[in-house]
């Protein structure tokens, strides 16, 4: 294996902690397959070349668990050739974020890392449970707001 494919499946194994799922709050949410502990960067990167694929064999993905399995299957096709072909990122590099919903007690706290916004559990977070930010603190003055400025002409953030 070389070692973006290396880095990819030890992301999976030990950095995939969320998928998309039907949110309990409103629509689609980001809900945890595994237990997050407090102060985890939950969606991140594994390998800096984000454009980049990654072609893997199921061999290389055995030993994952059931939930990053049916992950994978749910986003990307296994080819003829019996190859899945990820990104070079990881599937954090996918940016499940931005499904993230509103709550006055949000579980994850923004952060600005590397010169991109990043989530921080803020609690333990449970299997099952829908991860969570809070809209307000994307207000006007805020940082974040300068770095993604269409966030605000979403309508439906309000």
């Amino acid at each position: 294996m070389t070692l973006y494919q290396e880095n990819l499946v030890e992301n999976l194994i030990s950095q995939i902690f969320c998928r998309l799922a039907p949110s309990e709050i409103d629509g689609i949410g980001v809900i945890a397959i595994k237990d997050i502990p407090k102060d985890t960067e939950v969606f991140n990167i594994c390998n800096e070349m984000l454009e980049d694929i990654i072609e893997l064999t199921d061999e290389d993905l055995d030993g994952l668990d059931n939930s990053i399995s049916n992950y994978i299957q749910d986003f990307f096709i296994k080819e003829e050739s019996g190859i899945w072909a990820l990104p070079a990122g990881g599937l954090n590099s996918l940016n499940i974020s931005f499904f993230l919903n509103h709550s006055d007690t949000p579980n994850l706290s923004p952060e600005l890392s590397h010169g991109y916004a990043t989530w921080k559990s803020n609690r333990l977070i449970t299997v099952g449970e829908e991860l969570t930010n809070d809209y307000r603190l994307l207000g006007p003055s805020n940082e974040l707001v300068k770095q993604f400025p269409w966030l605000f002409t979403n309508p439906f953030i309000s």
